[in-house]
């Protein structure tokens, strides 16, 4: 019942419910906006078959750009965005970063094959195609592992910080 109840109180009034007992009842103890309970920070950690140094650094690199589009107000203002459900971002995003590798080929420094260009930070926190900061050369590891860690927060999630966390 009272997963009915939180379902439908936060569709319906946008809420979300803390709930507890009291002398043998449920009973609501207070309402928390949306926004607020969907904030807080994100935390990355190496895959657990481990990361090179390289990687680490890579993976520090990532934490540090998303830290600085968050201070610089670059982050989309809605939050976490599911760019898998959004074919023209995907599409989009997928035309800048081969621009991007063009770019660094007729300059004379090309990506290796196993290196990705790595938003800055990813996709999922601008809403946008293009990279708000440099384009990062990161290590197809390193970037799959970043990206799907950071679609587990739940759209419309709101970073206080990014943090990377290289031990458990």
């Amino acid at each position: 019942m009272l997963s009915s109840l939180f379902g439908s109180l936060v569709h319906q009034a946008a809420v979300c419910l803390v709930a507890g007992a009291s002398a043998g009842r449920l009973g609501i103890l207070r309402a928390i906006p949306i926004d607020d309970a969907l904030t807080g920070p994100v935390v990355f950690r190496p895959p657990r078959s481990g990361y090179t140094e390289v990687q680490h650094v890579e993976a520090q690199e990532a934490v540090d750009g998303a830290n600085k589009a968050l201070q610089n107000g670059q982050l989309s203002r809605t939050g976490r965005v599911e760019t898998s459900k959004d074919p023209v971002l995907t599409k989009a995003s997928k035309k800048a970063r081969e621009v991007e590798r063009t770019r660094a080929a007729s300059e004379g420094d090309p990506y290796l094959p196993s290196q990705h260009a790595g938003h800055n930070p990813d996709s999922m926190w601008t809403g946008k195609a293009e990279s708000v900061g440099p384009w990062l050369r990161q290590d197809g590891k390193v970037n799959s592992t970043l990206g799907s860690q950071g679609s587990k927060y739940p759209k419309n999630y709101k970073p206080t910080q990014f943090r990377y966390e290289p031990t458990r």
